[in-house]
């Protein structure tokens, strides 16, 4: 009856106030910069070695970040990042995991799609349970996607092995669409992406298969091609080679020993473009492919004229920035990318105009093992984050996301006392270990950071407005976990009090 009579009460108060203009500004637009979150309860140690990574909603916890490779005994092949830590997903069946992705197969949670992992047993479906083989095994799996090749009975499951390319039928068995040659498969993970080169025109998407290819032959009809670059397109009967020639540098070649690092599709306004990193001579760079001259033209600068800064990792996140709400990010294996630009950094991020460092990876090193690393772009939680993983060496996982309030350190899409006991935990360590934490930006935190944690802007606007109540009010409402204010569990009119405590305080 209480709680009834109060929510009426406030209800009514501020419908009054709203009426008679004492409204909040419009809320500014939201856009993500994101920031390594390593000490909010997820530990960079004893993973082993990750290869691969990906973001997948299992319907029942939301959108999570899952690594696979060949991890600690007490992983198996796949883990998913919790908010208590790193947990296996399944254990002993999979081997050694070279491709980890969510698949739209229709038969995931709610008719969506699955999780798949290609590794050196085979490939095989994760049922929320367990892990079930899709079979027969078509050996080693480097990499899997989902490709309509145009010969009916639409999108099918693609693999790429260390010697074939095969297609899931209809039937439920792998045909062999082709014959691949690698320079070195075992050592290799292969970067395989859907691509429309001519956008909405005629030519359907194909299927980019890339690092070290030798040699490539069609099992029908014949054709042998053998690129310099190491890159091919499959359009769903033939092997094309793609060019090798670079933009404004005659004597360059790309990539280098046929090593392509990392492969995506991204749109920099221009409209979607294929981007590649790789081994160049003399130098490292990240290219777009420039499709009417046929060629690879440079992305910003050389990353390096040493062979140590390659991107071994290039992912697309919706960060809300660039010209289409998204912005293209590389990882180095090892060193800094870009050193020429201030400050350089182990993770940069692509505009469509000019690169900047991810902040809080400026001088953290991210190491790779046998060329592999696992980056992955996504949404995370309940509050839906935008965040980057980054998977490499044996004892380092890089998490970085995208708070929805500079001061949502623990990333539970709210401001609270909780935020402040996360700050307290790790008072005196240095942004370049946990930037996150570092709200003021003096490069460690500290108690000025704790200060900055403002309870009453719940909607992340920058300071508190009749705006916040209408939000808190609405959540509290429908049941949203964010609206517990005083953190004791279940939604109640005290944490209406509480809020309208810490609204009524500001923010300093």
């Amino acid at each position: 009856m209480l709680e009834g009579v109060v929510r009426d009460g406030i209800m009514r108060l501020l419908l009054v106030s709203a009426l008679v203009g004492i409204a909040s500004a419009p809320s500014r637009a939201q856009v993500c910069a994101p920031v390594h979150v390593g000490p909010t309860g997820i530990p960079n140690l004893g993973l082993g070695l990750p290869y691969t990574a990906t973001s997948f909603d299992d319907g029942v916890n939301g959108p999570r970040f899952y690594v696979g490779g060949n991890l600690a005994s007490m992983m198996g092949s796949v883990a998913v990042l919790t908010p208590s830590g790193w947990q296996g997903v399944g254990v002993g069946v999979l081997g050694t995991v070279y491709a980890l992705e969510s698949l739209e197969d229709g038969l995931g949670p709610g008719g969506g799609p699955s999780l798949y992992a290609g590794s050196t047993g085979g490939l095989h479906r994760w049922t929320g349970t367990q892990w079930t083989s899709i079979g027969p095994s078509p050996g080693w799996v480097f990499a899997v996607v989902m490709f309509d090749d145009g010969q009916g009975g639409g999108p099918s499951i693609h693999v790429v092995t260390d010697s074939k390319l095969l297609r899931r039928s209809p039937a439920g068995l792998w045909e062999q669409r082709g014959t691949l040659a690698f320079a070195d498969p075992k050592r290799l993970v292969q970067r395989v992406v859907v691509f429309d080169e001519d956008g909405p025109g005629p030519l359907p998407p194909s299927l980019y298969i890339a690092s070290g290819v030798n040699s490539a032959s069609p099992s029908a009809t014949g054709g042998t091609v053998t690129p310099a670059s190491g890159l091919v397109r499959w359009d769903g009967q033939a092997f094309f080679a793609m060019s090798d020639s670079f933009a404004g540098a005659t004597s360059m070649t790309l990539p280098y020993q046929k090593w392509i690092k990392a492969a995506a599709v991204f749109d920099d306004g221009a409209g979607p473009a294929l981007y590649i990193s790789g081994h160049a001579s003399p130098g490292n760079t990240i290219a777009r492919w420039n499709s009417p001259a046929q060629r690879w033209d440079p992305v910003g600068q050389l990353l390096t004229t040493s062979s140590w800064g390659t991107a071994y990792g290039l992912v697309v996140l919706n960060d809300s920035l660039g010209p289409v709400g998204q912005r293209l990010y590389a990882f180095t294996g090892n060193g800094e990318l870009f050193a020429h630009l201030q400050p350089a950094g182990t993770a940069m991020a692509w505009d469509g105009v000019s690169w900047t460092a991810v902040r809080g990876f400026a001088h953290q090193q991210v190491t790779y093992t046998n060329y592999h690393l696992g980056a992955a772009a996504g949404v995370v939680g309940a509050a839906r984050i935008p965040g980057l993983l980054i998977g490499a060496a044996s004892v380092t996982v890089g998490f970085a996301a995208c708070p929805r309030c500079r001061g949502d350190v623990n990333l539970d899409g709210v401001m609270n006392g909780a935020d402040r006991a996360v700050i307290s935990a790790n008072m005196g360590m240095f942004s370049k270990f946990w930037s996150g934490g570092d709200l003021d930006g003096n490069n460690v935190v500290d108690a000025a950071d704790m200060a900055l944690v403002c309870d009453g802007d719940f909607n992340c606007d920058g300071e508190p407005t009749v705006g916040d109540i209408f939000d808190f009010l609405n959540a509290w409402l429908a049941g949203d976990r964010r609206a517990d204010f005083d953190l004791v569990g279940g939604l109640t009119v005290a944490d209406i009090f509480a809020f309208l405590n810490a609204w009524f305080a500001g923010c300093p």
